[in-house]
């Protein structure tokens, strides 16, 4: 009788392995040489691996990975980026004004919705005049 339940376990612990669904395979995806899960990051250029880290996509700049809502990539490098009302941008292009208005750093001064120098205008009850 023993023979018969070691016999009875062993049909329905086999079954039971046999029975659970099959684990889906996935296809390895490589970026160079190295695997990756594209869940977490992203392949550039075939070559640069970069994370996704809280949704964020993190973007390539030559061999770094940054965080575009921090920097931007100019020409290879690495700017900071800040924001004015909420846009982002390169605080090394542009000034905010009062934390509204975004102005070319060759033009820091705001009059109405409009950006000058001081060398070439002047703001006179909010509209430009030539100096």
């Amino acid at each position: 009788m023993q023979f018969a339940t070691v016999i009875i376990a062993f049909v329905a612990l086999a079954t039971s392995i046999f029975a659970s669904p099959i684990l889906e395979e996935r296809e390895i995806k490589y970026c160079a040489q190295q695997p990756y899960d594209p869940t977490k990051y992203t392949c550039f250029q075939g070559k640069y691996l970069c994370p996704i880290e809280n949704g964020i996509v993190y973007q390539n700049c030559q061999i770094a990975c940054y965080n575009p809502a921090a920097y931007a990539c100019k020409n290879g490098q690495l700017t900071p980026v800040t924001t004015c009302a909420g846009q982002p941008f390169d605080k090394n292009s542009y000034v905010c004004i009062n934390d509204q208005q975004l102005c070319p750093i060759n033009y820091p001064n705001l009059c109405g919705k409009a950006c000058y120098k001081t060398s070439e205008y002047k703001c006179v009850n909010g509209a430009l005049q030539q100096v």
